[in-house]
Order: structure tokens, then sequence, then C-alpha cells
């Protein structure tokens, strides 16, 4: 869902590439990604928003190009094979991809899946973090992204 913090979880790490000036790609079909609000992430970063039916592609090429270190994904349903051709893209690349979806996507080869939820402190995160193999739970934690 929108506005619910989940892309809290990474901005850390989009700062520390933007420091480092390393070019990640986030692919927003939605919309929901305000960049004036996070104007330090966004130095080295290229935000493409196209038509959900076409963001699948998109994220497909920006992974298989390799001229990327992480494509992040946010509210893509991939269906069908596009799970895997994405997963195949990432590895031809050798670009890491970040996928945050509302429910989780069977299609998307991961090798770990993270569920997030809340606490009661709206500025901290419930993280789940499973094997994706084996569904086996490698437990909870508490994340701060206040800031």
């Amino acid at each position: 869902m929108p506005g619910s913090g989940r892309l809290g979880l990474v901005l850390p790490l989009l700062r520390r590439l933007a420091l480092r000036r390393e070019r990640v790609v986030l692919i927003d079909p939605a919309q929901a990604f305000h960049p004036p609000a996070h104007p330090d992430v966004c130095g080295a970063m290229l935000l493409l928003r196209p038509p959900p039916a076409q963001a699948a592609w998109a994220a497909e090429q920006a992974a298989r190009a390799g001229a990327v270190q992480l494509v992040v994904l946010l509210d893509l349903a991939l269906s069908g094979r596009a799970g895997m051709r994405l997963g195949k893209a990432a590895e031809a690349g050798g670009t890491a991809v970040i996928a945050i979806t509302e429910q989780a996507d069977a299609d998307l080869p991961a090798i770990l899946r993270l569920s997030v939820s809340g606490w009661a402190d709206p500025r901290t995160l419930r993280v789940t973090c499973t094997r994706a193999r084996d569904g086996r739970a490698l437990g909870d934690r508490r994340v701060d992204v206040s800031g």
C-alpha cells in the first residue's frame, strides 16, 4: 500500500549508493515515489514510470543492461514467466533487484524474502526474513526508519 513506509527499509541503501554515485533504477508504475521528499537518494537514480503493462519489460531491460548496480521495483505485479525472465536478466547483467510489493510474488526467483509490517511505534518496522527455497524463518528484527 502506498504510504505504508515499505520503501523506508531500502532508503538507507539508496542513500549509501547515491553517496558513492552508484547508479540505481527505480521503477514506479503507480507513481507513488515522490522525489522532492528524498533529495538525498535522487542524485544517481533514474526514476522510470512506465505504464503498468510495460513495467516488467522496463525492469528486465534495466537489469540485463549491466549499467546499474540496483533495480528497485515498486508495486510491480509480475505474472507468469515475467519473474523468471527478470531473474535471468539480473544474473546476465550482474544487477541486484529489490521488489517491493504488497503481496509475496511466487514468480520472483528470490534468495531471501522479507515481510515487513508495523510495530506500535510508527518509526519502526518489523522485518521477518525467510529463505525462499524452504520457507524457513530466519528471524524478526526491528528497523528504525525515522531517518
